[in-house]
C-alpha cells in the first residue's frame, strides 16, 4: 500500500499542480471555441437559433465545468462517465444538425423529428455524418479514433469488471476517493484532452465552414494560439485555410509550425 504521507506529499508536488493547470487550459479552450461558435453564428440569423448543436452547448458548457471541478477533487471515473455522454451528445448533436441543414424545422421540431436518434444508445450514428472538411482517409481515421475512445470511456460508464478490479487496486494501493495521484491525473487529461479535440473536431462539421475559419485564422493570417492546435484534426482543418491571402506571405512557416506542433 502507498504511503499515506508520501501520496499527501505527491498531490503537494509541481508536476501535479502542473497536470491541474494543463486540464483547466483544455476545458476553457474548449469553452472558448464553443462559445465564439455559437455567438459568431448568431450573425446568420434564424438559421443560428434553429442549429441543433448550439442550441445545446450549455449542456457541453455545464459538463466540462464539472469535470474540472470533480478533477481537481480526485473523482476521476466520474469524469470519463461525462466525458463519454459529452462525446455521444456531440455525434448525435453534429449528426442532426447535417440533417437539418436544408429545413426550417425549429430546435423543438428538431428534437420530435429526431427522436430516434437522440434515443439511441449505439455509437455506430456517427458512420452516418458527412466529414466534407476531410479526405475520405482522414474521416475513416478520425471515426477510427472517435470509436476507439468511446469504447474506453465506456469501461467507466458501466459496472464492468474492468472498471471494479481497477477501482479496487487504487484502494489497495491507498488511492481513494480524493487521493488519486500524478499517474491517474495524466491518464484521465489525455481522456479529456482527445474527447474535447473530437467534439470541437465534430461541431466544426456541423456549421458554416467560415465560422471555423473566423476561428482558427487570425487577422495577421497566423494560427489561433488555443490549446487544441496541437490537435492532428483540427491541423487538417485549419489547413483547409491556407488559401487566405492573410496567409500568403508567411505560409512556409506557418505550415511547418503546424506541423511541429501536432502532438495528438
Amino acid at each position: 500500500m502507498t504511503n499515506p504521507e508520501i501520496l499527501k506529499e505527491e498531490l503537494k508536488s509541481p508536476e501535479y499542480f502542473e497536470l491541474l493547470h494543463r486540464h483547466e487550459v483544455m476545458w476553457r479552450s474548449l469553452g472558448i471555441f464553443l462559445s465564439f461558435c455559437k455567438m459568431n453564428f448568431s450573425r446568420a440569423g434564424d438559421i443560428a437559433v434553429r442549429h441543433f448543436f448550439l442550441r445545446v452547448l450549455d449542456d457541453f458548457l455545464q459538463s466540462v465545468v464539472a469535470i474540472n471541478y470533480l478533477c481537481r477533487e480526485g473523482i476521476h471515473h466520474t469524469c470519463r462517465r461525462e466525458l463519454r455522454y459529452l462525446l455521444e451528445l456531440s455525434v448525435k448533436a453534429c449528426l442532426i444538425s447535417q440533417k437539418s441543414e436544408a429545413s426550417e424545422l425549429e430546435f423543438e421540431e428538431q428534437i420530435e423529428e429526431h427522436k430516434k436518434i437522440l434515443k439511441k444508445s449505439e455509437f455506430n450514428l456517427i458512420n452516418s455524418i458527412q466529414f466534407k472538411l476531410f479526405t475520405e482517409q482522414s474521416a475513416e481515421e478520425f471515426k477510427r479514433d472517435v470509436k476507439r475512445m468511446y469504447g474506453v470511456l465506456s469501461a467507466y460508464s458501466h459496472s464492468t469488471p474492468f472498471q471494479v478490479s481497477e477501482r479496487l487496486g487504487r484502494e489497495n494501493a491507498g488511492k481513494a476517493i480524493g487521493y488519486e495521484g500524478t499517474e491517474e491525473l495524466r491518464d484521465l487529461n489525455e481522456h479529456a484532452q482527445l474527447t474535447y479535440s473530437y467534439i470541437a473536431t465534430l461541431l466544426a462539421h456541423a456549421l458554416e465552414e467560415w465560422v471555423l475559419g473566423d476561428f482558427l485564422v487570425e487577422s495577421n493570417g497566423e494560427r489561433n494560439p488555443w490549446h487544441f492546435r496541437k490537435s492532428k484534426y483540427i491541423a487538417m482543418l485549419d489547413e483547409r485555410f491556407d488559401y487566405k491571402h492573410e496567409r500568403q506571405e508567411n505560409l512556409q512557416r506557418i505550415k511547418s509550425d503546424r506541423l511541429a506542433d501536432i502532438e495528438f
